[in-house]
């Protein structure tokens, strides 16, 4: 009897959806919409002629492009408003997506039990950057992009944020109108007031600070002088280190794409720098496309002599695509010779992927995900449409264990984890 019932209320939706589809046709067939005219750009990329026939529609405010969107908006609407029932369906939905109070996502904790995260309300349109002392401790408002918007008239959005180790301090990427071409913002967390300039071509961030909060170190694009083509943007840019609150001609570059150093990156490849709390310094080198990157270490206090003496983890051509330090141990995900990837360590001093010790093999499960915390190092792994989390103690010989979830689903630790401290956040969905 269910599945008979099951079958005729599938019947009487497509019924309905038919019905409501010639509706439709027929109101098309009377109405007249702007056709828009070809006209094509034929452009060679690498011996290939890609043709590119709406090319003027970029410029949405030319006189042959905005009457054909108001047109065809405006008939969309009329549409979608003569479908009976939507407004009940509409208001519906609105109340059951009003019935989780907020989302929070990008929680961030700190030595102290401080945490940092985002919490997006239920009729709030963006999210906001909060803190807290502990998971009991009073929610504190850090940066809010809404007022932004009343004092600008444009939407902003929070890209991406970092707190100092001691949580006094915060760094955040903020763009405006979708652009996603983040500025870089330092707050005082216990005042919320600004401290400095905001700094430009900050829209990747990676954002990573000292140990002892007096240097930040992130990656900025390159300025566009006049005369240079569109296309430069993304070329040639840096991991730049500066001090919190320091302005534009206190930025020092680290490293730079196509410039001469030991650690050679190409033009359009892009560098950042990640300070491990003990101050072991891992250059990341990402070409922005491959998930795949390689990977350079020093110590704080070389790069701080400007004599860093980069020494190489790993190249790209050995398929890493995720690297976790703890201590004087590098972790490394790899799928060369591996398609569902495996798990090496050894050493960071002396590293190798020919000598480094297999701590995971491949198997039928996908290793997706490491994180060095203080206990022990954790692993994520896919098993089927599962993903689950495994354990496995520093010590020589250990083997993983699963940690056991409440509910089957999901499971996900990045930015949940720190080398310092022990334990993981994680993130868990499931049905």
């Amino acid at each position: 009897m269910t599945e008979i019932g099951s079958s005729m209320r599938r019947l009487t939706a497509a019924a309905g959806l038919a019905l409501w589809a010639v509706a439709i046709n027929a109101a098309w067939a009377g109405t007249a919409l702007p056709v828009a005219p070809v006209h094509n750009v034929p452009e060679v990329f690498f011996g290939t002629t890609v043709d590119d026939p709406y090319r003027y529609f970029e410029d949405a405010k030319s006189p042959e492009v905005a009457p054909w969107m108001k047109a065809h908006s405006d008939y969309a609407h009329t549409l979608l408003k003569s479908i009976s029932g939507r407004d009940e369906l509409r208001a519906k939905l609105d109340l059951l997506d009003a019935a989780t109070t907020a989302r929070v996502t990008g929680l961030v904790r700190l030595r102290g039990e401080i945490y940092f995260y985002e919490k997006r309300g239920a009729k709030d349109d963006q999210f906001k950057l909060y803190m807290r002392p502990g998971l009991n401790g009073d929610e504190k408002l850090l940066f809010d992009p809404e007022v932004l918007k009343k004092e600008t008239g444009k939407a902003h959005a929070i890209n991406y944020f970092t707190p100092s180790p001691d949580g006094k301090l915060v760094a955040l990427g903020v763009s405006a109108s979708g652009s996603e071409e983040a500025s870089l913002r330092v707050l005082d967390t216990a005042t919320g007031a600004q401290l400095g300039p905001e700094i430009s071509r900050a829209q990747f961030g990676m954002v990573s600070w000292s140990p002892d909060g007096k240097e930040l170190y992130f990656n900025r694009l390159q300025e566009l002088k006049e005369g240079m083509a569109a296309t430069e943007k993304y070329q040639r840019s840096s991991a730049v280190v500066m001090a919190p609150g320091g302005s534009e001609q206190s930025i020092r570059t680290i490293l730079q794409a196509g410039a001469k150093s030991d650690v050679k990156i190409p033009v359009t490849e892009f560098a950042a720098i990640d300070v491990q709390p003990d101050g072991r310094v891992i250059a990341i080198i990402i070409d922005g496309v491959s998930p795949q990157f390689r990977a350079y270490h020093t110590t704080l206090a070389k790069l701080r002599a400007g004599k860093p003496g980069w020494q190489q983890l790993f190249d790209s051509d050995d398929g890493v695509t995720a690297l976790a330090v703890q201590g004087e141990r590098a972790y490394v995900l790899s799928y060369k010779d591996a398609p569902r990837y495996r798990l090496l360590g050894g050493k960071i001093d002396g590293f190798s992927m020919a000598s480094a010790k297999v701590l995971v093999a491949e198997s039928q499960r996908v290793i997706t995900g490491i994180g060095a915390a203080a206990d022990g190092l954790y692993v994520v792994v896919r098993d089927g449409n599962v993903k689950r989390l495994l354990r496995m103690a520093y010590e020589d010989g250990a083997a993983p264990s699963e940690v056991q979830m409440p509910v089957l689903g999901s499971v996900g630790i990045s930015g949940g984890i720190s080398a310092d401290l022990p334990g993981a956040l994680i993130e868990l969905e499931s049905w």
